[in-house]
């Protein structure tokens, strides 16, 4: 019982990163792009 909810754990918490890790490349795509703009 307790290994499922483990188990399940784990699976929130790498949907969670992966979410995470998405908008954080989004927000450094945006960055990159302002700091070009910028530049010019």
């Amino acid at each position: 019982m307790s290994s499922k909810i483990i188990i399940y754990d784990t699976k929130l918490l790498k949907e969670l990163f992966i979410k995470i890790k998405q908008k954080f490349y989004t927000v450094m795509k945006i960055m990159i792009l302002v700091v070009v703009v910028i530049k010019m």
